[in-house]
């Protein structure tokens, strides 16, 4: 299954684009799981927490274009299964 994640409202622009971005892979760490994508042929990094809010962020599961929203909960259990 394929995980996207886009910025939106006041990280829309920080990582450079507005457009859904393929999560390439997961990461815990002491306090939040790190979110790893490519944009431009650049390794970018999100970090979210499980029980934390996820202003800003929006997430997507499936095949594009055909993707259906989802949490940022069901997200990290998807990819760390």
């Amino acid at each position: 299954m394929n995980f996207y994640v886009r910025a939106t409202g006041a990280n829309r622009y920080a990582g450079g684009t507005d457009k859904w971005l393929k999560v390439r892979s997961i990461k815990k760490e002491v306090y939040a799981y790190v979110l790893e994508v490519r944009f431009n042929g650049s390794q970018k990094f999100v970090a979210i927490q499980k029980n934390g809010p996820t202003k800003n962020l929006e997430f997507g599961m499936g095949t594009w274009p055909n993707m259906q929203p989802i949490s940022h909960v069901r997200l990290i259990e998807g990819m760390t299964k």
